[in-house]
């Protein structure tokens, strides 16, 4: 529930701020400001995966699980060609699961996590992977603020 919570509150975020930010504006103008901005939330099963992008920008959050690769059949049929930022929220099986996958088959130009470790093989993957890609590597801290593509990021807390 509250990483549900969690991605709730961070893809308002990206909404909110992926506008143009001025409140005096009117409706249609705001509504025109984000056409061509896209949030999908592909079911995944347990876990989560999202993808948002615009004309410029792909960015996926989370991969779904490690047993699952629903995520890859959703990039495919979305036409996803590369992805510009890769948000592993934390390091659980049924978020990261896909990670290495991605990075194997993908060109991925950034890789965010919060810098928690685990001990399971799925992570040690992963952590190969993005050691192995071309990707850079962050891990974001609260009160990080990021502009990638048409969307603002602000980092308002990292899961623990």
């Amino acid at each position: 529930m509250r990483a549900l919570q969690f991605i709730f509150i961070f893809l308002l975020t990206i909404v909110l701020t992926a506008c143009d930010n001025e409140f005096n504006q009117s409706t249609t103008e705001e509504a025109q400001s984000m056409s061509g901005a896209e949030v999908v939330f592909y079911d995944v099963g347990q876990g989560d995966s999202t993808l948002l992008r615009d004309e410029e920008t792909t960015i996926l959050i989370d991969t779904g699980r490690h047993d699952d690769p629903a995520v890859l059949d959703y990039l495919e049929a979305d036409e996803v060609q590369s992805i510009d930022l890769l948000i592993l929220t934390h390091p659980h099986a049924d978020h990261i699961g896909q990670a290495d996958v991605i990075l194997e088959n993908y060109q991925v130009e950034e890789v965010w996590m919060n810098g928690q470790e685990h001990t399971s093989a799925t992570y040690e993957r992963v952590i190969d992977a993005v050691l192995e890609s071309e990707a850079a590597y962050e891990e974001p801290s609260p009160g990080d603020v990021a502009t990638i593509g048409g969307f603002e990021f602000e980092v308002l807390n990292l899961m623990s």
